[in-house]
């Protein structure tokens, strides 16, 4: 078995304590690699596109529209 890792909302590009779900582009359970998009998450200013950091398998854990930390 492998090791999961977060998907994490870099600081860096969101200047809020949470953020929308607003699409998906990877499956649930889909194989993905290092740079590949995820989703795109909708801040108070912008829409931006969140990138794998590694490779592996997705499992989601919020659906659209979901309000996630960052």
């Amino acid at each position: 078995m492998s090791d999961a890792f977060e998907v994490i909302v870099p600081r860096e590009i969101v200047n809020a304590d949470s953020v929308y779900v607003v699409s998906w582009s990877a499956a649930d359970g889909a194989r993905i690699a290092a740079g590949d998009p995820l989703c795109d998450i909708e801040t108070s200013k912008a829409t931006v596109t969140v990138e794998a950091e590694c490779g592996g398998f997705l499992r989601r854990v919020a659906a659209v529209g979901d309000e996630v930390a960052v």
